[in-house]
């Protein structure tokens, strides 16, 4: 993993780390002994977050790593558009649908992606 990823993934950890609020969640547990945990928790969790994500990261092969760099890109920037191109484009180097162009393949991809994209809430958070 080169360093401009590990980069990434601590960027994304950290801003993780920021959307998670761990106290926030424990404030809603009745039980004195799962709330400790619970709001203790925030104390490691952006360690926990970037150990998670690194290791997911190694699990990929490295010519899918552009493709997690844009992902990552677009979490930290927000702009969740962003990943769509780099994702349809590799899906179609893939060749998962036969008798189909790539150029054809891949803008079905970028379609079907920005739909997805959409569909999400731009930002979730618990009140």
């Amino acid at each position: 993993m080169n360093e401009a990823l590990s980069k990434k993934i601590r960027l994304a950890a950290e801003k993780v780390d920021k959307i998670i609020d761990f106290s926030k969640i424990a404030k809603k547990i009745n039980s004195k002994p799962v709330r400790f945990v619970v709001s203790s928790f925030e104390l490691v969790d952006g360690y926990v977050f970037r150990v998670a994500l690194t290791e997911a990261v190694e699990l990929i092969p490295e010519k899918a790593h552009p493709v997690v760099e844009a992902w990552l890109d677009a979490f930290i920037s927000g702009d969740y558009l962003l990943l769509v191109d780099t994702t349809g484009g590799f899906l179609a180097e893939l060749n998962l649908v036969p008798l189909v162009e790539t150029e054809e393949e891949k803008l079905v991809y970028i379609a079907l992606l920005t739909a997805l994209v959409k569909m999400i809430p731009p930002i979730t958070k618990p009140e």
